[in-house]
């Protein structure tokens, strides 16, 4: 289910899965069978030998991108697999004969993970402060694609990619011949707030890349594995694009397991098979036995529900513009799927954010949680600039019912209401 009931006695439902990691709510029989099979007591030696769990595992994600992507590699975390997609790309390169690339191309106010590469790609102004001396690698940083704050007036969705086109290819005559690839999620997590992307635009700035030599990596670490709606990954609602590199994560295995994935294009594996013959980057528990097992299980549950998880996207979308969009302060209401998010200013109108001190969503969130309300969710903080603007996250697991998802609209409602009241 979603609701979890704390050691004091007191309950509240999940609205936001965590951090989008519970896609399957709590005691799933299908998961809890996966990961407490007492027959199966495997120990973590799969990185010197595979088994039928990781192997299946591969396959079956391999799969669900239609046979577009054409292998994966298994790791332990989301930040792990952003590490070796960077070094994949540096890999596919230097097999390319172009090792003498080393640059970076990733997106302001952007998040990637907590590791070292993960964090030099990741534009996040609050993420990347009090870690200077770590960011060393060569990044060039563009615009992020934020259609709330950064189209101007009487700019239509297309004419704002071709300005974003722009730039990209402003950067790529700077740097010549230098760049390894381009990094960015299809709809932005934590950094901006269920911030999807203009049709067209991955496509773009893909096709830029391209033409430069470089590759494009898309991080779906925590919008992907079904969270936006539609389709499994959300870079197949893009028409005529795959990614060169990819990598999953969070609500891979529904949170019963921790899991990381990069997976690649035909292209990109025989390059490296065919040079270095396998992917630079190993970890002592990737492809653990039972995580693999979680990881099945959960494409199985997950896969059927795509539509389910649009739907009940909608209708939670839908409620929380009824109830909230004329509210004076809140600026917008997004996202896709169930990943979807309130973004709270001081002004409508300029789109001014709260100023940080006063942590705005920080005790919105805190007042979520209590008895009058009974709902958690997750917060964005930086969302206008790095550093000011909060956003309210809502990813709730994807078996919701209809009345779940009217209750969590009740319940944002009045905890929106009553904040500002106060």
């Amino acid at each position: 289910g979603l609701w979890i009931t704390l050691s004091n006695g007191h309950k509240y439902l999940n609205g936001s899965g965590g951090a989008a990691v519970a896609s399957l709510g709590y005691r799933h029989p299908a998961m809890v069978a996966a990961v407490c099979d007492p027959k199966d007591l495997q120990v973590g030696d799969e990185l010197l030998y595979p088994s039928g769990d990781s192997l299946g595992f591969a396959d079956d994600l391999v799969a669900t991108t239609g046979g577009k992507m054409y292998a994966a590699s298994l790791y332990n975390s989301g930040s792990d697999a952003v590490e070796a997609a960077i070094k994949l790309a540096v890999q596919t390169q230097n097999s390319r004969g172009q090792g003498h690339r080393s640059v970076f191309i990733a997106r302001e106010n952007s998040y990637h993970g907590a590791t070292g590469g993960a964090l030099n790609v990741s534009g996040h102004l609050n993420r990347r402060n009090g870690n200077h001396a770590l960011l060393r690698m060569d990044v060039e940083f563009v615009s992020p694609c934020n259609t709330y704050r950064d189209m101007v007036p009487g700019e239509t969705e297309e004419q704002y990619v071709d300005r974003l086109a722009q730039e990209l290819e402003g950067v790529f005559a700077a740097r010549l011949g230098e760049v390894v690839a381009m990094i960015a999620e299809p709809v932005v997590g934590a950094a901006l707030g269920c911030m999807g992307a203009p049709k067209g635009y991955l496509k773009r700035m893909q096709q830029i890349c391209h033409k430069h030599g470089a590759l494009f990596i898309v991080d779906e670490v925590m919008c992907g594995s079904g969270r936006s709606g539609k389709t499994f990954h959300v870079w197949q609602q893009e028409e005529d694009f795959v990614p060169d590199i990819q990598t999953l994560g969070k609500g891979l295995t529904g949170g019963y397991e921790a899991v990381g994935v990069i997976m690649a294009t035909r292209e990109v594996h025989d390059l490296v098979r065919n040079t270095d013959g396998e992917v630079r980057h190993g970890q002592t528990f990737q492809c653990f036995p039972r995580a693999c097992r979680a990881g099945r299980a959960a494409i199985r549950e997950i896969l059927p529900r795509l539509s389910h998880v649009e739907e009940m996207g909608k209708l939670l979308k839908a409620g929380l513009k009824a109830n909230l969009a004329s509210h004076r302060y809140v600026g917008d209401i997004r996202g896709s799927g169930l990943f979807v998010a309130i973004e709270l200013v001081m002004d409508k109108m300029t789109k001014v954010p709260f100023h940080r001190n006063r942590t705005i969503i920080e005790r919105l969130k805190n007042k979520a949680l209590g008895p009058d309300y009974q709902v958690r969710v997750y917060h964005s903080t930086g969302c206008a600039d790095g550093n000011h603007g909060d956003a309210i996250m809502l990813a709730p697991p994807y078996i919701i019912t209809e009345e779940e998802v009217q209750w969590i609209v009740q319940r944002i409602t009045s905890v929106v209401n009553d904040f500002f009241d106060e």
